[in-house]
């Protein structure tokens, strides 16, 4: 029954991957993100030459700068609907469409092997891992080519190499204090796959071992995870960003603004389930001296991976609301233009901003789309690779289930190198980072929105440029 079921999700990958491709030009879901969103066409020509020849009060400012005026402070911005998809030719649209049928095939697969755990069969989590380290790895390489792609200036950049290496420190803090503070066993999975790859060179004969210290596997891990948080750097700055445009264009829908509000601080609740205090309160274990909950390990495992997937599927949720928000921004754009633009070529930056948010969309989209990707085949590794075979609506496990989730095989037993805790370890440590990584840079963004410029890879205006505007322009009416 499990060749069966893993037979059934090769071809029913390759089945969804030709038909999406093929009835992309037909019918596409990426496009399903964008259809019906309102974006905003700028003013016509004869509206643009009567903005730059309009004529400018001059006044004098708090502290003795002059301050330039519009007598008619206003433009009109036009609003068309997004219908037509042969208009999607902008920047990373692609890699936009090719996440989208990522996600896809990872919820398709994600809703067969539960099938398969809750029939009682055992998991065949090694295919299926492979699958979703290639989902992870195409995450990661779209985020890194926002980053090379996108006309960065220098300090930008140095602002997002300072973070790595600060947060390589930190990486490094985190695994120190696994099994002291945080319920990760990563010095236990590594020490029990050390010893497991030298009986496998014992049984070979080639008569050596492999002897390789713990702190350079731990920098290893930390470079990795300090890998994470630079390419993640831009699309928590995207999520501060759409955070605030939420709450400052808010959708149709009202469930969008609370939603929001709750989806950005979900990331807390979902770290602390770490801890090993906060465990030992729902957990019973041997040396705690409190009483506990009595939450059984599986159901404890099961929280933590709804509470990831939640997330992800939370951020899915707000992607459209998020990217309306965005769209809206012309309209502050276009008042800041004409509010704060001395010289009288107004009307054409506000044209060439208004088309530049218009085609900035898909990047919008995919620095959204790709963690939320990233961070569901995390939670989904975790749980099929690291923990017992277990169904995660009965949090029962199967009477097929071992230890190790992986397919006991002939073949396969006799090349097995990692542990079961070895891979519990390492993919519950880089989920729990990921989220801790997304939102931590998100609140760095919005203390930097009020005090730096930072935004040439997210689009939208500070809040100190609008609120210095906006205070000009009403000491200049005054």
């Amino acid at each position: 029954m499990g060749m069966l079921i893993l037979g059934f999700q090769f071809t029913l990958t390759i089945l969804i991957c030709f038909v999406y491709l093929r009835l992309s030009s037909i019918f596409s879901v990426a496009h399903k993100w964008f259809s019906g969103l309102e974006f905003f066409i700028p003013p016509e020509e004869k509206e643009l030459v009567k903005l730059d020849h309009s004529t400018v009060l001059k006044r004098r400012g708090k502290r003795g700068g002059d301050v330039y005026v519009p007598k008619k402070n206003e433009v009109e911005l036009q609003v068309a609907i997004i219908d037509d998809t042969s208009l999607f030719k902008h920047l990373f649209f692609e890699e936009f469409d090719y996440l989208t049928l990522t996600l896809i095939c990872v919820l398709a697969n994600f809703a067969l092997t539960e099938v398969q755990s809750c029939l009682g069969e055992p998991n065949n989590a090694s295919v299926v891992t492979w699958m979703l380290l290639f989902a992870v790895g195409y995450c990661l390489k779209v985020m890194f080519n926002v980053i090379v792609k996108l006309p960065l200036q220098r300090y930008e950049l140095n602002l997002t190499f300072f973070v790595s290496v600060a947060s390589l420190v930190f990486c490094w803090m985190a695994i120190d204090l696994s099994g002291i503070l945080l319920d990760f066993e990563i010095v236990e999975g590594f020490q029990g796959s050390l010893v497991r790859i030298n009986e496998l060179l014992d049984t070979t004969g080639w008569g050596f071992k492999v002897d390789l210290p713990l702190p350079v596997f731990k920098g290893f891990l930390a470079g990795i995870g300090a890998l994470i948080v630079y390419v993640f750097f831009f699309p928590a700055f995207r999520l501060a960003r759409s955070f605030s445009e939420i709450r400052k264009y808010p959708p149709d829908t009202y469930v969008s603004v609370p939603l929001n509000t709750f989806a950005f601080f979900w990331p807390v609740a979902v770290a602390l389930l770490w801890f090993l205090p906060i465990k030992g309160l729902f957990v019973d274990s041997p040396d705690s001296a409190f009483a506990s909950f009595g939450v059984s390990q599986t159901a404890y495992d099961a929280a933590r991976f709804w509470s990831l997937a939640l997330l992800a599927l939370m951020r899915l949720g707000l992607l459209r609301p998020s990217l309306q928000a965005f769209l809206a921004t012309a309209i502050g754009w276009a008042e800041l233009l004409l509010s704060n633009t001395k010289s009288a070529e107004r009307g054409k930056n506000i044209k060439y901003k208004t088309m530049g948010i218009y085609s900035y969309l898909c990047v919008a989209g995919v620095q959204i789309l790709a963690p939320s990707t990233m961070l569901f085949s995390l939670a989904f590794m975790m749980k099929q690779s690291g923990a017992s075979n277990y169904c995660l609506f009965t949090l029962a496990e199967s009477a097929a289930s071992v230890k190790s989730s992986m397919p006991q095989t002939p073949l396969y037993a006799s090349l097995a190198v990692f542990t079961p805790v070895f891979y519990r370890a390492i993919f519950s440590f880089f989920a729990w980072w990921t989220t801790i990584a997304w939102f931590a840079v998100s609140i760095v963004a919005l203390f930097l929105e009020r005090n730096n410029a930072i935004y040439t890879a997210v689009g939208g205006p500070t809040t100190k440029v609008k609120e210095s505007s906006a205070a000009a322009t009403a000491s200049a009416s005054a």
